[in-house]
């Protein structure tokens, strides 16, 4: 079988000032304002180390046989991936309406990302 194979990464950058806002916005309007107890929507738990690049570095290094890789974020991609050719930007929007974008994508629902994305498969190139 030789099916063509992609791979796609959820990814959000927790440096991004937009994004920063974005949560703060979304959690204000979900009443989940930061108090001193951790939960699923910490911006800690969004901490970038730069895995996502590394990752892709390492998929073109031993996952030839993907064809393309989809980024989906409300991000900015790192510049070391940005114009890559192989790589594509799919932002939240593309997946979610306008509406519900901020809150399933900036509190961490990257399960309500997945569902979504299949339901909404004219998204990537299949």
């Amino acid at each position: 079988m030789n099916a063509p194979i992609d791979a796609v990464y959820t990814w959000v950058n927790d440096s991004d000032p937009i994004w920063r806002c974005m949560v703060s916005e979304a959690r204000r309007q979900m009443g989940e304002e930061e108090s001193g107890i951790e939960s699923s929507a910490s911006v800690a738990r969004f901490q970038n180390r730069n895995e996502l690049v590394y990752s892709i570095k390492s998929l073109r290094k031993h996952a030839p046989w993907i064809r393309r890789v989809y980024v989906v974020s409300n991000c900015e991609l790192p510049a070391e991936i940005a114009h890559a050719d192989d790589v594509e930007f799919v932002h939240h929007e593309a997946i979610f309406p306008t509406h519900q974008c901020c809150r399933c994508s900036i509190a961490g629902r990257s399960k309500a990302i997945f569902t979504a994305s299949r339901i909404c498969q004219s998204t990537f190139s299949i």
